[in-house]
């Protein structure tokens, strides 16, 4: 990760389109941040917003899900 990157916490699907990514040495079968981002994408086209986090972290997933406060990106059309 680019240490001079920003955090995105809240991002449109059209913008989120149009970022640029590439396959890093990290990338598994489902083609790493592009193929999270394809998959995104098809997820906003039926109107439906998408929280992206870290679920490595603990807790992250579980406040996310019950409205705590937690980082996360949002996605939505």
């Amino acid at each position: 990760m680019n240490p001079n990157t920003a955090f995105i916490d809240h991002i449109s699907s059209e913008e989120l389109n149009s970022l640029n990514t590439k396959l890093d040495d990290h990338a598994d079968v489902t083609g790493g941040m592009q193929g999270k981002i394809k998959t995104i994408l098809q997820i906003t086209n039926h109107n439906v917003d998408v929280l992206l986090l870290n679920g490595n972290k603990p807790d992250r997933l579980y406040d996310a899900l019950v409205g705590n406060e937690t980082k996360y990106t949002l996605i939505q059309r």
